[in-house]
């Protein structure tokens, strides 16, 4: 494109100066001599102008476009949710625990904790466990399920059984003496009889004659002579 010629003279030499020239599109614009004389460009202070969108801060951080409100929003759903779920698994197990029935005594007798008379038996793991006397004697029997074998016996007592009780596998037989005492054996399946001990170490006994045998959670009773005897069996 061509443009009317002007005339400027710059140090007593005459320029000729164009309107208007043809550029390339990335040649700069000169600028015209009195437009800079009449202040039609002014300075950009610092912090002024155009910021182009696509500039980050240095260092590689990164700017979320996220709003704040949209933010607290998404961290209020997620504390939501995990208060839900934790209450989901809370009322599971409160579910859990009440569907549970409770044991009834034949439950409690298959677990290992019976008391019965002298003269019954208890059953464990398919075993029956009964006394038997002979010339004054009494002797424990186990007998085994099958009908054609024969009852083995586990040993000879000292003196008369006055109750049968089964405990967490152990076979129990607080019995009378000679001389109006009484004392407490146990038999355990798979290592003998002892003595029953108390907390100090003592043989678990006394004087007078066991009338009533009973079992109380974890504490055998004894009535001896029409007293309460209490036997703890877990200290």
């Amino acid at each position: 494109m061509t443009a009317e010629t002007n005339e400027v003279e710059t140090n007593g030499t005459t320029v000729e100066l164009n309107d208007a020239y043809e550029y390339e599109s990335d040649t700069p614009r000169p600028v015209d001599a009195d437009s800079v004389a009449r202040g039609a460009f002014a300075r950009l202070e610092e912090g002024q102008g155009a910021v182009s969108a696509s500039r980050r801060p240095s260092g590689g951080a990164h700017l979320s476009d996220e709003k704040p409100e949209e933010m607290d929003k998404r961290t209020l759903a997620l504390i939501i949710s995990g208060m839900a779920v934790a209450l989901v698994l809370v009322l599971a197990v409160v579910v859990g625990m009440l569907a549970t029935p409770a044991q009834d005594a034949s439950e409690v007798e298959a677990l290992g904790q019976v008391a019965v008379a002298a003269d019954q038996s208890v059953d464990v793991h398919g075993n029956t466990y009964l006394f038997e006397e002979k010339d004054g004697k009494y002797q424990l029997l186990e007998v085994p399920p099958a009908e054609s074998s024969q009852p083995v016996s586990l040993g000879e007592l000292e003196g008369t059984p006055a109750g049968l009780v089964l405990y967490d596998g152990s076979i129990i037989v607080p019995q009378n003496l000679e001389g109006k005492k009484w004392n407490v054996v146990a038999y355990t399946i798979g290592s003998g009889w002892s003595p029953l001990m108390d907390k100090a170490g003592n043989v678990t006994g006394g004087k007078g004659k066991i009338g009533q045998v009973s079992l109380e959670g974890s504490t055998l009773v004894l009535t001896v002579d029409s007293e309460r005897v209490e036997v703890p069996l877990v200290w």
